[in-house]
Order: structure tokens, then C-alpha cells, then sequence
């Protein structure tokens, strides 16, 4: 009995895709995919290339050398041209000097083709890879949401002995989950298996913490936060030290959510969200400050500090403030600017 279009050789449904003529996509080739269906430990690398035909099961597909192939639906990530991202957030893309897909953080550029630090290498690489800005090209990129189980995010699975695999999801469908994961291996979990990993993890030095070492999540101490470039700086009970991917660090495993996730528009400055009394109370501090901490900056608003680190990047590069870890410092920037912008919130 022959194959279905669409099968794949692991237990999953036989899935459409969103992907249109054209848009770059991520996957594995398909020779390889033909080998796992021998061989289900084949393990698998997902590159880029781009839509050809999309197919109700699987698609035509032109892979980076050139060669147009159709390969099933659910071994395809798609990445939606168009998109646009700033500074600070957590993209998956495919490592464009080299080849292979990447999560990235987004350090500079423009929303359309912006400049990344690449997160799944080790930052450590004798060839210094994972120091090195790249430059994305526009439509080959994806931010992620986080807090949601999404494709290119990374989640905990639990097994039966109650710890904790790393993986990535590269397809959601019905109740299940297709990820890759240490080595290039790929499974299938239930959505329930799946414990979602936050995207900008708020710790601090001193914190006890979950980090994927060879596969599995192991206990380790958070040495200092870099959040510049998305990574923890970690330090285990053997004494290994680490800088740990954002996406990759948690002090507990959160229980699967899938979105859609409501989408929340804020201005770039400071949110209508945050009552006056709050915005006044930063507003005199900051009269008399030469720096503050964002942990402070987050205590005064009533913010989650992972979620004001994104505006306070808006802010240092309105106002060309700098951002030296957890500190911003004003002196040197246009802090009576921002002072005024923060009476414009008053009087609004």
C-alpha cells in the first residue's frame, strides 16, 4: 500500500499550509525525509528556500541549491512576507551567512531588514559565529509571540520519569505537537506534554534556574542577565558555566497555552495603560537621577520588567539614553525630552 500525500513517517496529521507562492520557508530536504520512513531515528536540519506551488498536502518547494521538490505540509515553516521587527525581539529565521534555521534576537537594522545575533549556536563557538551581527534580508524572518505554544518556539516535554526534554515546534496540528530537538531528532507530542518556555525570562543574578544541557533541562544559578543580546549567563552545580539563549531559560514550566493570543497596540513611550500617578511618580525621579535601574523603573509603573524592556529600548533610542545591563543611563541623552513627553502623557 502506497504512501499518502502528505505522510510523513512520524504519527501526524496530514496538514494544508499557509505558506503562498513565493514566501521563504524552512525545511528539512527531502532526502532526508525519505530516509526517516526507513529510518525514524534519521535525524534531521531544517534550511530555507521558498514556496513554488502550495498543495492542499504537500507543496513544490525550491531549496537553496536550486532543485524544486515537493515535500508534505507538515515538514514546511512557513514565514509570512512582510513582516517587520524591532529592536530587541526574538525572531526564527535561518542563519543567512551559513545555512540552518535560528532563532535570533534583533539588535539594530531597519524593521525590514534588521540586524541579529543568532541564539540555537553555542556563544561560545571557537569561530565566534554566535558574536557576530548578521544581516537579515526582508520576508525571511518571523517574530515570535512567546507565553503561547508556537512554531520556532521553544518548549519543555515531560516523560514519564518527570524530567524535562528541549525542543522546538515546527508544526501545531489537532492535539498534537511535531518538534525537533537535541541532535536533530525528531517526535511527536501530545499538546499536554508540552510546557511552554518564556520568551525574555525574568531572572537576575542569584536566581535558581531550568537550562537545556545535552537535551534535558538541568538546575543551574544566573551569574548575570545580558539582555542586549538575549542571553543568561549561568553557572551549574559542577561549576559549568553557560550563556543560555532567551527562550531557552525558566524557573518553572508553565502550563501549554496555544494562541491566537490577543494582539495589544501601545504607542511607542508610554503606554494610555499606566495610570498618572505612576507616569508623575518616574517623571520626578528621573528629574533628579542620572541613572536608574529598569527593576525600579518596572516597581514605580506596576510593569513586568521583561515586558518594559522592550520600551525602554524605544525609549534609549528616541531619547539616546544608554542601556548598560540592567541600568539606563540619561545623562548624555535628551532626558528633558522625555521629561516633556511624560507631561504630554499628563495632559492627555
Amino acid at each position: 500500500m502506497g504512501r499518502k500525500k502528505g505522510e510523513i513517517p512520524w504519527d501526524y496529521p496530514i496538514v494544508e499550509t499557509t505558506a503562498k507562492e513565493g514566501d521563504y520557508i524552512i525545511a528539512p530536504p527531502l532526502e532526508w525525509i525519505e530516509n526517516a520512513f526507513k529510518d525514524e531515528t534519521t535525524t534531521l536540519i531544517y534550511y530555507g528556500g521558498w514556496m513554488r506551488e502550495p498543495g492542499p498536502a504537500e507543496s513544490k518547494i525550491e531549496t537553496l541549491t536550486g532543485s524544486e521538490v515537493i515535500i508534505p505540509n507538515a515538514m514546511i515553516i512557513p514565514i509570512k512576507s512582510g513582516e517587520t521587527v524591532e529592536k530587541g525581539d526574538i525572531i526564527l529565521t535561518t542563519w543567512q551567512s551559513g545555512s540552518g534555521m535560528e532563532r535570533a534576537i534583533v539588535i539594530g537594522g531597519s524593521p525590514k531588514e534588521p540586524e541579529v545575533l543568532y541564539l540555537d549556536m553555542d556563544y561560545d563557538n571557537p569561530a565566534g559565529i554566535a558574536q557576530e551581527v548578521d544581516k537579515l534580508e526582508p520576508n525571511t524572518f518571523h517574530k515570535l509571540k512567546g507565553g503561547m505554544l508556537e512554531v520556532g518556539g521553544v518548549v519543555a516535554v515531560k516523560d514519564e520519569s518527570g524530567s524535562y526534554s528541549r525542543v522546538i515546534a515546527t508544526n501545531i496540528a489537532e492535539d498534537r505537537v511535531l518538534t525537533i530537538g537535541f541532535a536533530g531528532k525528531i517526535a511527536v507530542y501530545k499538546k499536554e506534554q508540552c510546557y511552554v518556555l518564556p520568551i525574555r525570562p525574568d531572572v537576575k543574578k542569584g536566581d535558581k534556574v531550568f537550562i537545556p544541557f545535552v537535551g534535558s533541562f538541568q538546575e543551574a544559578t544566573v551569574q548575570k542577565v545580558d539582555k542586549k543580546i538575549g542571553r543568561v549567563f549561568t553557572k551549574n552545580d559542577w561549576g559549568n558555566e553557560a550563556a543560555i539563549s532567551f527562550g531557552d531559560v525558566t524557573t518553572e514550566f508553565m502550563e501549554p497555552k496555544e494562541g491566537p493570543v490577543e494582539e495589544v497596540k501601545e504607542k511607542k513611550g508610554i503606554s494610555e495603560k499606566i495610570d498618572d500617578e505612576k507616569v508623575n511618580k518616574l517623571k520626578k525621579l528621573i528629574k533628579v537621577s542620572k541613572r536608574l535601574k529598569i527593576a525600579k523603573i518596572a516597581e514605580i509603573l506596576g510593569m513586568d520588567e521583561s515586558k518594559l524592556f522592550d520600551r525602554v529600548i524605544d525609549w534609549a533610542d528616541e531619547f539616546e539614553f544608554q542601556i548598560d545591563e540592567d541600568v539606563i543611563e540619561f545623562e548624555g541623552g535628551k532626558k528633558k525630552d522625555f521629561i516633556k513627553k511624560l507631561d504630554e502623557k499628563l495632559a492627555s
